[in-house]
């Protein structure tokens, strides 16, 4: 699909932030986001299974607990800037391939199948494995057959356990043909992520593309995709579409990165608290979208400092948040179920202690061990999948 400067839609091109490459203090800021982002959709899951709602706690609430309960809240969010990151840096990579001149359809839809499907396959079978496993030898509590309501899966885990949602899923149709596979609920994003990445290219292919027949036959599979995703998932795609606002911005929208780091905190505590409920989760999310968005855009200007401090642990960490945030709900909820049969305790817990917090802490520092295991056999291993379906799809080494 390659993009020329004779198409119709290409002279806008020239009037863009020329490509480059991100500098280290952007490389750390955004990998403190992603492991961040996953540690708050984690924390958040965990918390749901391993207590009760807050309403539904009898005691125990200090002002500690009160604030486990308030910072471990704000997952949605942290969905929101996964969102924005990706726009960012996969439209951001589509978006600079075009201006260059040199966009690889073939190379493209391998670095972005490479990077899903690395974990994406092991986080589907492991979760089933698990799931089968609590349904059938750990399921006295009733969480498997939705006797007891884990917070966001409002339903029965055992009906999603079947192979037409499997299927569904393994082609990133969750929520459009089926429901995410067992107790993953977190699959939906996936869904959102894999149409958005079909979706970008298309678009600019039908913009840019050098021949009319090209952008003709862009514009048809796009409008195609965009007719099967209506709804929800064609919406939010307004929201991943902002994370290129940084790429399309020549200067800074604020000269200092605290200001958006500020907004950031201030909309996700207002929309916490209710203080945007005159808002709709949409217009909430967008809020939130462009200020992290405005964020990317003030440190990608920052006048140069001193390298960055402990960069090589926040890339650790960011290594494995895609594991995290694919492997953590069937992991946790085998975990709970495993001490409640055995012990009695760490399921939907109404009181909050020092053991009750002592639990929740081990669960997830479990899960966090789990997790970085699986990554290393996984996500670690991300380019030599990438370079495995290379040589499947015939695409140069270079390009790869």
């Amino acid at each position: 699909m390659p993009s020329g400067s004779a198409s119709p839609g290409s002279a806008w091109l020239s009037h863009l932030r020329p490509p480059h490459r991100i500098a280290p203090r952007l490389s750390q800021a955004l990998d403190i986001s992603r492991w961040a982002a996953a540690a708050l959709v984690t924390t958040e899951h965990v918390r749901g299974i391993v207590f009760a709602g807050y309403r539904q706690m009898h005691g125990g609430m200090n002002l500690f607990a009160k604030g486990v309960f308030f910072v471990t809240d704000f997952g949605h969010q942290a969905v929101i800037v996964f969102f924005v990151l990706s726009g960012y840096l996969v439209g951001g990579e589509a978006l600079q391939g075009f201006q260059r001149g040199d966009f690889d359809g073939r190379a493209y839809a391998v670095r972005r199948a490479a990077r899903l499907y690395a974990v994406y396959i092991a986080a589907l079978a492991l979760g089933g494995a698990f799931d089968w496993i609590g349904a059938h030898h750990f399921n006295s509590s009733g969480l498997y057959t939705h006797q007891v309501h884990a917070q966001d899966l409002p339903y029965s885990i055992v009906e999603h356990l079947n192979p037409p949602t499997l299927l569904a899923n393994l082609i990133f149709c969750q929520g459009l043909l089926a429901g995410t596979f067992g107790s993953n609920a977190p699959l939906w994003s996936l869904s959102n992520e894999a149409w958005y990445y079909l979706m970008f290219p298309l678009l600019l292919g039908a913009l840019l593309a050098r021949k009319g027949g090209v952008r003709l036959a862009c514009l048809a599979v796009l409008a195609g995709a965009a007719w099967f995703v209506r709804g929800q998932l064609l919406v939010y795609s307004s929201i991943w579409l902002l994370g290129l606002a940084p790429r399309l911005l020549t200067g800074p929208a604020f000269k200092s990165f605290w200001w958006p780091l500020c907004m950031i905190g201030m909309i996700a505590a207002a929309t916490r608290v209710g203080l945007l409920d005159n808002l709709t989760e949409l217009q909430q999310d967008l809020l939130l979208a462009l200020a992290f968005a405005l964020f990317i855009n003030s440190v990608d200007h920052a006048a140069p400092s001193a390298p960055p401090r402990f960069a090589g642990v926040h890339r650790e960490l960011a290594g494995f948040s895609y594991s995290l945030y694919l492997l953590h709900d069937p992991f946790i909820f085998l975990f709970v179920v495993v001490a409640w049969e055995r012990f009695g305790t760490g399921l939907r817990m109404t009181e909050f202690t020092g053991g009750s917090f002592a639990f929740f802490a081990a669960a997830l520092g479990a899960f966090y061990a789990f997790a970085w295991s699986i990554a290393r056999l996984t996500e670690r291993n991300t380019p030599a999948l990438r370079r495995w379906l290379g040589r499947l799809a015939g695409v140069p080494e270079r390009s790869r």
